[in-house]
């Protein structure tokens, strides 16, 4: 698991009243330290406006099925199946601590990771109008 295993979950889905009497809704966070530093990662669900591959969803589908190399062992074996990655995209667009969430075959696990490794720097997710990191899930699908 890697960096991810350090995640500190800290989720807070309520609201908290301000001493003006009105209610500001927190923001699911996720801490991760390490490697010397630590960033603040929010919930998909709990950004402004949600980080994006260049060109959208749709251009993000090309980009998997362009890129994708089925392995060859598992070609061989007729083994199929769908992998589920965790990434955080960075306040800057860059791709970091990926992780493999659900596990369809070793060698599934790490195409669909190094998929994710290569990909373009994506646009931001905001909150307030600044750029925060935020963490994502992809469903990278293997299919005969």
């Amino acid at each position: 698991m890697g960096n991810v295993a350090r995640l500190a979950f800290i989720i807070f889905f309520f609201n908290i009243a301000m001493l003006t009497g009105k209610a500001q809704t927190v923001r699911a966070v996720h801490h991760i330290s390490g490697q010397g530093s630590n960033m603040t990662v929010y919930e998909y669900n709990a950004v402004d406006v949600a980080p994006s591959f260049p060109g959208g969803t749709i251009s993000l589908m090309r980009y998997i099925n362009a890129m994708r190399r089925y392995p060859a062992s598992a070609y061989e074996q007729n083994i199929e199946g769908r992998v589920t990655c965790g990434f955080v995209v960075s306040a800057d667009g860059s791709i970091r601590e990926i992780s493999v969430m659900k596990s369809a075959h070793p060698s599934l696990d790490a195409e669909a990771v190094r998929l994710i490794e290569k990909m373009p720097k994506w646009e931001p997710g905001t909150v307030e109008g600044r750029k925060v990191a935020v963490y994502c899930v992809l469903p990278i699908a293997f299919r005969l």
